[in-house]
């Protein structure tokens, strides 16, 4: 049981042998449960911070922001040992205070309990896929580290991603704790910032590793990668995904392409012609080019396990062994990991997350430092890179699979360059689409009832309710349109320099050939 214990933001909770008060925003505490707190007791004494009788005190403060992270309310929770009872029956007013108390800090991520946003979102199902990440798959990737004994470099270790402290996985009520890597002077690049090329490199390496243990686990043990695959369908990309989620990707690369034909109206050349036909497949083409590219079966053995959600938020940067400008990258929110080509977390970072001109000058160079760094990490585990990824599959898989980064930004880029302000409420919008999903679907229902089971009626009914609902979804994409005076020339500039890319690296050729 949580009670408010005084006015100022302080909760008090009580469990057998325990006592926690909880400090923070009045509307944050309303969010901590008495399952996070029973966790917080048995990490406390897992770890050491006190005794089976000590009290405790939560500080929590928000980690994430609008736009930051929509998947769950994300806190840092400093856990501080207050006093201890020196023995069971001692009662509080003489409980002696511990005067040199021991702390820990953690992130808790807490998922959203709004019904449509809930069932919209497949939160259940992201929160199960980051916790099999964590105990199945980085569990194997640590143990192929620790069975490679002929030679322990550090350097090669698997150690880019946070230790899990704790999971609930109870519906409604999933979170997580895990360490808090600003512990280790790790930090977040801000969001409004974009990555210098220094962090960008990091990021590369980073991920190298990550994929490079993807390739370890496949050759060494492949049945084990088997069924870890065989367990990842798409957390994103579906055959059921909502028919608003895709229009609203294709509506911003139909923004794109009227941009591009407004601003070249004068002088279309060969180039800028090709684009525009480019995206125009693309948008004729959106879901089935969405779920080719996220299918890894259709490339294997060429796909691994990815991040699949490879952002700018979503890795923290710190100097290894505290030299002032080795930039080394930790990546957390494996919500949507999945199974696919290595290409798509590289070319999802690269344009959602960096500008025009360092790609200018680094694109090739950064693939390289990705290409490299996958090599050494996989010869390290006495793996030869072209048997098991061979450079000319990168490059071809480059332009096979380039243009997932165009539709990824499509999808994100109008959030990232929205202040909290500017963006609406994910709840409202989330219960708005149920509205939609739900009456069409019973207005369907009702005038097939009235019409009886004739099999032209039948027809004429559900594209009657596909229509009017295809209508409320426009609108609703209308009335929360993301871009404004202040955002488009953004999105234009940063949109457009992306298409440039994909003509440049030949990855609008394969859109070019849909039919």
């Amino acid at each position: 049981m949580v009670n408010t214990d005084d006015n100022n933001g302080s909760n008090g909770a009580v469990t057998p042998q325990l006592k926690i008060k909880v400090r923070g925003d009045a509307v944050i505490l309303t969010k901590i449960s008495e399952k996070v707190l029973q966790a917080y007791h048995k990490i406390a004494l897992e770890r050491g911070v006190g005794g089976k009788h000590s009290h405790y005190e939560l500080s929590v403060k928000p980690v994430s922001g609008v736009g930051e992270n929509s998947y769950g309310l994300i806190l840092q929770v400093c856990m501080r040992e207050c006093f201890s009872v020196a023995r069971e029956t001692e009662a509080e007013e003489n409980m002696s205070f511990n005067h040199n108390p021991k702390e820990m800090v953690t992130i808790l991520k807490i998922s959203p309990k709004n019904p449509s946003f809930r069932a919209h979102s497949r939160i259940a199902d992201l929160y199960k896929r980051e916790v099999f990440m964590y105990k199945q798959v980085f569990s194997q990737f640590k143990q192929l580290q620790a069975e490679c004994q002929e030679h322990q470099d550090n350097s090669y270790q698997f150690d880019n991603v946070p230790e899990l402290l704790f999971t609930c996985l109870d519906v409604e009520d999933e979170f997580l704790i895990l360490e808090d890597l600003s512990q280790s002077g790790f930090k977040q690049n801000q969001r409004t910032e974009m990555p210098t090329y220094e962090l960008a490199s990091a990021t590369f390496r980073s991920i190298a590793k990550f994929h490079a243990m993807s390739f370890v686990l496949q050759a060494k043990k492949p049945q084990q990668f088997k069924e870890f695959v065989q367990q990842m369908d798409d957390n994103l990309f579906t055959e059921d995904i909502e028919p608003i989620t895709v229009e609203f990707g294709k509506k911003y690369i139909r923004k794109t392409r009227v941009m591009l034909q407004q601003s070249e109206v004068k002088s279309q050349s060969t180039a800028v012609a090709k684009q525009i036909k480019g995206l125009q497949k693309l948008e004729d083409n959106f879901k089935r080019v969405c779920l080719q590219s996220v299918n890894g079966q259709l490339i294997a053995p060429y796909a691994v396990i990815c991040h699949g959600d490879f952002w700018n938020n979503n890795m923290l940067y710190g100097n290894r062994n505290n030299a002032e400008q080795t930039t080394s990258a930790k990546l957390i929110d494996f919500q949507l990991s999945r199974y696919a080509s290595p290409i798509l977390d590289l070319v999802h970072y690269l344009y959602t997350s960096t500008e025009g001109d360092l790609r200018k000058k680094y694109f090739e160079e950064l693939l390289d430092t990705y290409f490299e760094h996958l090599k050494a990490h996989i010869s390290y585990h006495n793996l030869i890179i072209d048997d098991i990824y061979p450079k000319k599959i990168f490059m071809q898989q480059l332009k096979d699979y380039g243009i997932y980064g165009f539709c990824m930004a499509a999808f994100s880029i109008p959030f990232f360059i929205s202040t909290s302000s500017e963006l609406p409420d994910l709840d409202v919008v989330a219960t708005a689409i149920r509205d939609i999903s739900s009456t069409s679907s019973e207005n369907s229902d009702e005038e097939m009832h009235e019409n009886g089971n004739a099999k032209d009626a039948d027809i004429g009914v559900t594209v009657n309710a596909k229509s009017d609902a295809d209508s409320k979804r426009m609108e609703l994409l209308e009335e929360y349109d993301l871009l404004n005076e202040r955002t488009l020339p953004i999105f234009k500039r940063r949109m457009c320099d992306i298409v440039k890319d994909l003509d440049k690296y030949d990855m609008l050729d394969i859109i070019l050939k849909l039919s």
